[in-house]
Parts: structure tokens; sequence; C-alpha cells
């Protein structure tokens, strides 16, 4: 009976050791001058990376318009050369307040304590407005090349009308 308790108390010992080194994969600091701003039907976030070398990718995880929980890794080479990153963070329907969670991860899994940042989407409705002052008009043979740009990741219909005056 002794060589059961001692077989077990060994087996217990050893899961506990196991459970202990996973526990403790080390740390890595949190990201740094945490801002939030709003944009159309978005939010742009801009951090500084923890300078550790370890230092591998930042979680951001909120909850978007529709009440879904969402997670988005951004790697420590979308930064510059001052380790300043800008991400947006699109898909927004409403205005109202989202909470973003943003925890640092190293390469062996290592995370560091969250931060924690809130932001109000600005109205999808002013898309159109921004994306008409981007349109760009060149002459082409037999036409017009029209070009815009929609940094706004919000669908925008736009229409043209065009006068031909024939001599």
């Amino acid at each position: 009976m002794k060589k059961y308790i001692l077989l077990v108390m060994f087996i217990s010992l050893f899961i506990y050791a196991c459970d202990d080194d996973d526990n403790n994969k080390g740390h890595i600091d949190p990201v740094s001058n945490v801002e939030c701003i709003p944009f159309i039907g978005s939010v742009t976030l801009n951090w500084v990376n923890p300078t550790d070398a370890n230092y591998y990718y930042t979680l951001i995880s909120y909850r978007n318009s529709q009440g879904e929980n969402v997670n988005k890794k951004v790697s420590k080479y979308s930064a510059d050369a001052n380790s300043n990153v800008s991400v947006v963070v699109g898909g927004f329907t409403d205005t109202e307040e989202h909470e973003f969670v943003l925890t640092s991860y190293g390469y062996g899994g290592e995370s560091s304590s969250s931060v924690m940042v809130k932001g109000v989407p600005q109205g999808i409705e002013e898309a159109k407005d921004y994306v008409i002052e981007t349109v760009e008009m060149e002459p082409a043979s037999g036409g017009a090349k029209i070009s815009w740009t929609n940094e706004t990741f919000v669908g925008v219909d736009l229409k043209f009308h065009i006068w031909i005056k024939i001599m």
C-alpha cells in the first residue's frame, strides 16, 4: 500500500511541476502611449511597441457593433523605425463607445499586462463626403479617367453626371 501512496505522490508532484512550467513563461512589457482616434465607421489605434527583443505581436480584443468578440493580431513588423504603430480597426456601424484591450506577446507565448482604451467611431454617413473630397479626374483618350480613394472601408455609391457639349 505504501508503494501506491508513493507512486501517487510522485505522479502528483510531476504533474504539478509540469503545470508550474507552463504558467511561468516569462514577461513582456505592455505597449505604451496608447491612443484611440475616431474615424468614419472605425477608430485608429496608435501605440508604441515594447523594446523587448522577445516581443512578437500585439493582440487587440474588442466587441464589434453586432456584439461579437473580435481578436486582431498586429505584428511587430507593422511598426515604423521608432516602434510607433497605427492600426485602423473598422467595421463599426454604430457610434457607441467600444473598449479595446491590447496585450503584447513574445515568441515563446509570454504575455504582458493588458492595456485598455475606449473609443467612439464616427458615423458611416460621413463616408460619402470624405470620399468625394478625394475624387480626381484626368483627360484620357476618348473620355476621362475618374479615380478616388476610400480609406473608410465603408461602401459608398458615387454617381457622376457628365454633360457633353457637341459643336
